[in-house]
């Protein structure tokens, strides 16, 4: 489906609200801000029926600078499957997809099939944990990649000779990440569980938590409730090793801002509505999906929640972790004010 993007510059944040509320009576689909500039997107064949209503309202508001864009469809899978590149994790393991050529040289060749949105390798947390664990004895050791996903993670850990099993509380997720290990030939134990409340069978050496996972737990009482579950399953100088998104990205990047994706054959649209009393930020998203001429609806709500840094360590340190390093992401270096990701490091005590 083609769209037009109408662009109204508008620097009244109390206008362009009232504009995206006036506008939305007409058949305007999605709406997103940046900076100055409101967007709003419309199906191109519905554009005529209403564009004289349209000018004739930002009129009534004294907007004479306006614009209409003509975004055409495209393949976005082909175009994506275009630009994806191969992750080199500091020259010593390559995440490929199978329609990427091998390369020689490297320690490691972790081939995954990715999505769109998860399990290709290039996630800040994934690289990071790969490049930390390059040069840990790890074999022999047993690991747990807690809210594991689809499992690319977990898959390289597999490879480099980790006793890793992984644990999810989506069915979804799961089944992506069991496909993905059946189809290299690893036999990868699954176990669908919370984090709040897993049941391992043992204790384990290293627990690796990305993908913002512990942003989705809804309160301090959870991550303190994680973070002792954790502990209790570890044996002594294990480590834990998980990200969070910052305070900083939940307020000046989530936002209310809303975010528009317009794929082959569906059509996204994400909002979001920050609580600045919890530093919550509530995420709606809703999915059109090309079924032949017609599209059908559904919806996602979920929320991420995040804490001040010195919180966190203080609820790692009453877990029984100790030696809690920070890292910006992508990098060993400390965070910094606009950091939208960090990476915390703990040792269990000895």
């Amino acid at each position: 489906m083609d769209y037009v993007e109408l662009n109204v510059r508008v620097t009244d944040p109390e206008l362009a609200e009232i504009l995206t509320a006036e506008l939305a009576e007409l058949p305007y689909e999605s709406f997103q801000t940046e900076g100055e500039v409101l967007k709003a997107y419309i199906p191109r064949e519905r554009l005529a029926d209403c564009m004289q209503q349209t000018d004739d309202l930002l009129a009534r508001y004294g907007i004479a600078d306006r614009r209409y864009i003509a975004i055409e469809s495209q393949n976005w899978n082909a175009l994506w499957e275009q630009n994806f590149t191969p992750v080199d994790v500091d020259g010593r393991i390559l995440i490929r997809a199978p329609f990427h050529a091998p390369q020689q040289g490297y320690e490691l060749e972790v081939v995954v099939m990715p999505r769109m949105a998860f399990g290709s390798g290039h996630h800040a947390t994934t690289c990071l944990g790969a490049s930390a664990l390059c040069d840990l004895p790890l074999e022999g050791k047993r690991g747990l990649d807690m809210g594991c996903g689809t499992g690319s993670l977990t898959l390289e850990l597999f490879c480099r000779g980790v006793d890793i099993y992984g644990v999810d509380a989506s069915v979804a997720m799961l089944s992506q990440a069991r496909e993905k290990c059946m189809n290299v030939g690893a036999d990868i134990l699954f176990l669908c569980q919370k984090m709040q409340s897993i049941d391992l069978y043992g204790t384990v050496d290293t627990v690796i938590c990305s993908l913002d996972s512990i942003n989705h737990l809804k309160d301090e009482q959870e991550v303190q409730q994680v973070f002792s579950k954790v502990s209790f399953f570890m044996n002594p100088g294990g480590v834990f090793l998980f990200d969070l998104n910052t305070l900083y990205k939940h307020e000046m990047v989530l936002g209310n801002n809303v975010f528009v994706y317009d794929m082959e054959n569906v059509y996204c649209v994400w909002q979001n509505h920050y609580v600045p009393a919890s530093a919550r930020v509530d995420i709606h998203l809703d999915f059109f999906e090309r079924n032949g001429k017609l599209y059908s609806r559904s919806s996602e709500h979920f929320s991420e929640r995040t804490y001040p840094l010195e919180k966190i360590s203080a609820c790692l340190e009453k877990a029984g972790f100790s030696s809690i390093s920070i890292f910006d992401e992508m990098s060993f270096e400390s965070p910094k004010n606009d950091s939208q990701r960090v990476v915390f490091a703990a040792e269990k005590k000895r």
